[in-house]
Formats: C-alpha cells, sequence, structure tokens
C-alpha cells in the first residue's frame, strides 16, 4: 500500500473520531492558583474595553482570534501599560465564525483577573498577550449579592475534593494573595558560621 492511501487512511479515520466526540475535545490541566500567578509574565486587575476579531499566522495556515483591548485597573504582577491587548481563539471575520470550547470570552465592560503570558506576536508595537489555562486565567469580578462588596468566584483548586466548586472570594482578600504568591522567596539568612 502506497503513502497517500495511509495518509487518505489516517485523516479519514480522525475526522471520524473528531465527528463522535462533538469536536469538543479539549484538555486542560488543572492549574493551582500558586501555578497561575508562578507562570504568569502579568496579572493584573482589569476591564474588557473592545474586542476585534483578526487572522493570525501564515497564509494558508492561519487562525482566527479575537485580540482584546482591555484596561490595567492594578497590576498584581509584572508592569503594565494603562492598557493591553489580549488574543483569545475564536470570533467572527469575513464571514467566518470560529468557537473553540473551553476558550475564555469577553464581554466589553466586564471586570477581570488576568494571568496572562506574553506570546510572540505584537500588533502596532505593542506586546500581545495569552490567557493562562484558559478559561482557569480569566476570573470574572462580580458583586456579593448581599454586601455589593466586589467578589472573584476563584476556582477550585486541583487539590480539592471533587466534585470542586468555585469559591467567592472578596477582591482585596484575592489582590492580596496574588501580590503574597508573586513576590521573590526571601533570601535566606546567612548562617553565622558563614561569616569570616
Amino acid at each position: 500500500m502506497n503513502k497517500s492511501y495511509w495518509i487518505t487512511a489516517l485523516t479519514f479515520s480522525g475526522a471520524l473520531l473528531l465527528a463522535a466526540s462533538g469536536g469538543r475535545a479539549a484538555t486542560v490541566v488543572p492549574l493551582s492558583l500558586h501555578d497561575l500567578v508562578a507562570t504568569s509574565d502579568l496579572v493584573i486587575e482589569s476591564r474588557v474595553i473592545t474586542g476585534t476579531a483578526d487572522f493570525c499566522g501564515p497564509a494558508g495556515a492561519s487562525m482566527l482570534f479575537t485580540y482584546w483591548e482591555v484596561e490595567v485597573k492594578e497590576a498584581l504582577k509584572g508592569t503594565a501599560a494603562a492598557s493591553v491587548l489580549v488574543r483569545t481563539p475564536g470570533g467572527g471575520k469575513d464571514g467566518r465564525e470560529l468557537v473553540v470550547p473551553g476558550a475564555p470570552g469577553f464581554q466589553p465592560d466586564q471586570r477581570l483577573i488576568l494571568f496572562l503570558k506574553k506570546t510572540e506576536e505584537s500588533r502596532s508595537g505593542r506586546p500581545v498577550y495569552e490567557v493562562l489555562g484558559w478559561q482557569q486565567g480569566a476570573l470574572e469580578i462580580t458583586a456579593e449579592p448581599a454586601s455589593g462588596e466586589p467578589v472573584v468566584r476563584r476556582p477550585a483548586q486541583p487539590s480539592e475534593k471533587k466534585p470542586a466548586r468555585p469559591v467567592a472570594v472578596k477582591l482585596k482578600e484575592f489582590k492580596r494573595e496574588v501580590r503574597a504568591l508573586a513576590q521573590p522567596p526571601a533570601a535566606a539568612e546567612p548562617s553565622p558560621e558563614a561569616s569570616p
């Protein structure tokens, strides 16, 4: 049997598997808050301004992304300008629509804590970021119904027993925890024997 037969057979088999799964297969490794903070280049309290879909990548292999202009209210880790560009997979442009299950989706004026990783892409000289851990790295800030105080729906941690449910944490407490995790470990005190 020739090479093109095997390529066709494997492609067809893959298409059948994808169709059987509904085309919605995605595996995202659960990340603890410590992991999110440690691997992020930037952690911000933010407000979504607007989004624009566009293609990214080489001709013939480009993918549709939505580029979100996000106002930085406060940088909890890293240094940020007044606003940053955040890209998420999917969007709609030129009559094409791409929905990526599990990818974070935003709305204008939405308030979020974002855990961001810098990409190799830049637009108009500005760096472009992606959300770390997909939905795990985009936590919505809402108002507590009883008090009106801002809270973050913190995801259940991987070490917690199942079924894990998000926990509402006061925004100021959550930010304090993120800032503490973002601090480099304190240098150990030199032992007296090490002194000359």
